[in-house]
């Protein structure tokens, strides 16, 4: 059994970069060790993918957390493991997280959604299943990477979104009639196309 948490970033991969930004695996199977961390998860504009494929986590918002998709996080969160620690975590792009979990990204804001609600309990069942069976985390990234290739929806996102997003991330202080004027669509039509693909409107996306 190892003391200290084993923990790991890998890059997206090349078939998945477009929706992707990274995964993070980590691993501590020292249960009594484990339960004695404390994680702080800062505020985020990157919805999350997790799957804990040992013990489940407890936060203040929820009781356990165990395979669930995290929308944009506007505040700061601190989860405590329940257990020994086996998480693989996936960071998505904004603009582009719709693709994978289907589902719209206005409810998921500072809100977790059950992995089993957008893939079907079979499916998130066999998601951990795999994860716990894998060697190392190498192996459990290539299965992360698989589940993801074979569930990203073909449709396009809004190009106008993406360049918006851009813009923000390089000056947050920009404002809606400039970034507007820039990307020559109606501020209304902005704050509305940006809001359907991230969940939060321009302001608050610049703010986190």
């Amino acid at each position: 059994q190892s003391s200290m948490p084993k923990s790991h970033f890998f890059p997206a991969g090349e078939a998945l970069s477009n929706v992707a930004e990274a995964i993070w695996d980590a691993d501590f199977d020292d249960a009594r060790s484990a339960r004695a961390l404390t994680i702080k998860v800062l505020p985020t504009t990157s919805p999350v993918l997790i799957v804990h494929y040992r013990a489940a986590m407890t936060a203040a918002h929820r009781p356990r957390y165990k395979r669930t998709a995290n929308g944009m996080q506007t505040q700061a969160m601190t989860l405590r493991p329940s257990g020994p620690l086996g998480v693989v975590l996936v960071r998505l792009r904004a603009e582009e997280a719709c693709r994978v979990l289907g589902c719209d990204l206005a409810d998921m804001t500072d809100a977790s959604v059950e992995l089993s609600d957008i893939f079907g309990d079979r499916e998130a069942f066999l998601l951990e299943e795999m994860l716990a069976e894998a060697e190392n985390a190498e192996a459990r990234v290539a299965r992360m990477r698989q589940f993801l290739r074979d569930r990203i929806a073909a449709n396009r996102s809004d190009p106008v979104v993406h360049r918006a997003i851009r813009a923000v991330k390089q000056d947050p202080a920009v404002s809606m009639k400039d970034l507007a004027s820039r990307l020559d669509v109606g501020e209304r039509n902005l704050q509305r196309r940006f809001k359907t693909l991230t969940g939060v409107s321009p302001k608050q996306f610049a703010r986190v």
